[in-house]
């Protein structure tokens, strides 16, 4: 009798590895869920009253998933303190700290113009303005007004205000000086005194315009020499005429005009320049002319004109060949006097180089130039363009 033989299975024992396993895919979910996960914020401050635009980013993996993330607290900019923000995403979680604050300066409106022409700073009159604070409203109470005056012919008005956080506006009108402009002339030479004319004219960074009269190519060589360092050093060259002698060049408007045309060929000849600005002897206004020829000016002034010059007085005399010729101070005062600030004025100073000793004119130069630099005066030239000071013709 077989009998079969039954084996009973054997157990075999394992390791418990589960908890580990469990453990181990714990971990690496909890890196691979927080550990990719990046939340940038930072403590910043918001404008009060601005929107406040929250720049915060959340990342992960990389991607951008800032709308999934939680997002908590609120942020009034129309109220100044400090507020609380908090972000989380997944297991992360991040806080920052927004804080409004006033750090707008305030508006400075002025009122008139922001930049004006006046004769002198003291005409200047306030035209005033207004100062407004986000948040402390009107400030202008505030304000404080100051005037640095930078050339002489140039200012700035300056505004200044500071609201309730020390932030700080300012404001600037520009005020430019403009009292006028000087043309200094100097009639009869070249003379002996030219040169220290020149000199003086020179050290001060101005220049003149000279009407010279006609001169001796062979006897006096001499004076187209210091006509030419005239124009070198940017003065101009008028003429006055080969002759000044009344009764000569008042015959006729043909010689009247034969005057200026004969010295211009003599300039053209020895300086190599054809001057088109003119002085009659005596000014278009003189009436010596009247006994040499009835109306002779009347016609002489027309004439020089159509033939292309462009003729020229004075409005100011400083009497130099007059009775203050020999009194430099009478010469200061007479000018000094009749220049007056004045925006848009032009003053054509009338003075002499030759015939009578001027040396009391070349004294007072420097003076007269200083105190008209002082007062912002603008000096110039006269040139075929200038628009001409002319008197009335009395003959």
């Amino acid at each position: 009798m077989n009998s079969k033989r039954h084996r009973r299975p054997v157990k075999r024992k394992t390791a418990n590895a589960l908890p580990f396993f469990i453990i181990a895919v714990a971990i690496l979910l909890a890196i691979f869920v927080i550990g990719q996960v990046d939340i940038h914020v930072g403590n910043i401050r918001v404008n009060y009253g601005e929107p406040f635009v929250d720049d915060a980013k959340v990342t992960w993996f990389g991607f951008d998933v800032t709308n999934w993330a939680d997002v908590k607290g609120e942020v009034d900019t129309n109220k100044l303190g400090v507020y609380s923000m908090h972000y989380s995403f997944m297991l992360y979680n991040m806080s920052r700290t927004v804080t409004v604050v006033d750090l707008k300066e305030p508006v400075i409106s002025l009122y008139g113009d922001e930049k004006i022409t006046l004769a002198t700073m003291d005409s200047y009159q306030e035209l005033g303005a207004e100062a407004w604070d986000n948040y402390d409203g009107n400030v202008t109470e505030n304000m404080t007004i100051s005037i640095d005056q930078i050339t002489p012919n140039y200012a700035q008005v300056i505004y200044e205000v500071s609201d309730s956080h020390e932030n700080i506006a300012s404001a600037i009108r520009e005020v430019e000086i403009s009292p006028g402009t000087v043309y200094l002339t100097f009639d009869d030479g070249p003379s002996g005194l030219t040169a220290s004319y020149l000199d003086v004219l020179k050290e001060y960074g101005v220049n003149a315009t000279f009407f010279v009269l006609g001169f001796s190519e062979i006897k006096e060589s001499w004076k187209a020499g210091i006509i030419n360092r005239a124009v070198e050093e940017g003065n101009e060259i008028g003429m006055h005429g080969y002759s000044h002698v009344y009764s000569d060049i008042y015959k006729s408007k043909e010689t009247a005009l034969a005057n200026f045309d004969t010295e211009k060929n003599l300039l053209k000849m020895t300086v190599g320049i054809e001057p088109q600005v003119v002085r009659f002897p005596g000014g278009s206004s003189n009436t010596v002319s009247r006994s040499v020829c009835e109306g002779v000016m009347t016609e002489a002034t027309k004439a020089v004109v159509d033939a292309g010059y462009n003729y020229i007085d004075w409005n100011v005399d400083s009497n130099d060949s007059g009775s203050d010729v020999k009194n430099s101070d009478n010469i200061y005062q007479n000018v000094i006097s009749a220049v007056v600030p004045k925006v848009g004025a032009r003053y054509v100073v009338l003075m002499h180089d030759g015939g009578a000793d001027h040396s009391a004119t070349l004294e007072v130069l420097p003076n007269i130039i200083q105190t008209l630099q002082e007062k912002g005066f603008v000096f110039d030239v006269i040139t075929y363009e200038t628009e001409p000071v002319r008197h009335g013709v009395n003959n």
